[in-house]
């Protein structure tokens, strides 16, 4: 095995293949050791400094051959109030440690994906978060979401008293938390002020939907390996997002349920599409979305030599 192969982090967004590339590809590597992210969490959620000395993320700077994959690092995030450093998200910390720790060498590989596709499969795989207590889909968060939240958690959510918050946030910090996630040209800028982009891979999702030979090309290249035998090798998709999945109403939820067990299914089903939302985004909403992140988009594909127009990123 080649020692001279710097340690790379996978840090995937979420529904961009990460779990993909854990299963089906990376311990299939040749001349890298896969390792499970878990240990290394501390990453995105601690900064560096604090981190405990015998915590493996303290060693990676040392690391060869090594490859680390953990969606969790570019994940969304909600400012909680119970993080150790208060309102700070976890690809802050994440991108403050990573500038740090591969200052000098390391690699880094994330997948992204169109901002409209992504969040529509996220919402097709978790159908819940389109409830208002999870702050989705509700753009710009204005203080009519918080409102309901009063009333469904009596003044109280996620350790803020919601009625004091209002007053001094009358336009909720989560929601612009949340499309921050998302800002993908804001996350390669500030990377790339502190790691050399030669030593940053970014890979579209699409190219791996439509394009496979240029997708494990980048991805060959990048790793110093040859990746071709995957091109034709059929391997399947890993979480995928059902076309169903449907978002269930609170008043059937609460009312319903003791009885569901003894009706009949055509009753069970006729009440779930009546009173069921598909888990789609509005055509509107997702042109919205689209327009919000053009610019960005744009600026992306010209400072990283990406192809995002030919799949509609701007």
């Amino acid at each position: 095995m080649d020692t001279k192969k710097e340690t790379v982090i996978h840090a995937g967004f979420p529904k961009c293949a990460s779990t993909f590339l854990q299963k089906q590809i990376f311990p299939k590597l040749k001349t890298y050791q896969y390792a499970d992210g878990a240990p290394y969490y501390k990453l995105g959620s601690v900064y560096l400094e604090d981190i405990e000395k015998d915590n493996p993320a303290k060693k990676l700077a040392g690391r060869n051959n090594l490859i680390i994959s953990l969606e969790d690092f570019m994940h969304y995030d909600l400012p909680l109030a119970w993080r150790r450093y208060g309102d700070w998200v976890r690809k802050d910390i994440f991108i403050s440690n990573i500038k740090s720790i591969f200052r000098e060498k390391g690699k880094l590989i994330f997948v992204i994906r169109r901002q409209d596709s992504t969040i529509e499969s996220w919402l097709k795989y978790e159908p819940f978060f389109k409830k208002g207590e999870y702050f989705f889909l509700d753009y710009p968060m204005t203080g009519t979401v918080l409102n309901e939240h009063y009333k469904e958690h009596k003044g109280r959510n996620y350790g803020y008293d919601v009625k004091i918050y209002k007053k001094a946030y009358p336009v909720n910090r989560y929601g612009k938390t949340y499309t921050h996630t998302f800002d993908y040209f804001d996350i390669f800028k500030r990377i790339a002020a502190g790691v050399d982009k030669k030593r940053i891979c970014i890979l579209l999702f699409e190219d791996l939907k439509e394009n496979k030979t240029r997708f494990y090309k980048q991805l060959g290249d990048f790793l110093g390996e040859d990746l071709s035998r995957f091109v034709d090798t059929e391997i399947p998709l890993e979480n995928v997002s059902k076309n169903t999945a449907e978002i269930r109403s609170p008043l059937v939820e609460s009312n319903l349920a003791p009885f569901s067990r003894w009706a009949p299914y055509f009753a069970r089903k006729f009440f779930r599409r009546f009173f069921s939302e598909k888990s789609t985004l509005d055509e509107n909403f997702r042109k919205d979305i689209m327009r919000l992140y053009a610019d960005g988009n744009r600026r992306l594909a010209r400072d990283f030599n990406l192809d995002l127009e030919k799949y509609g990123y701007f």
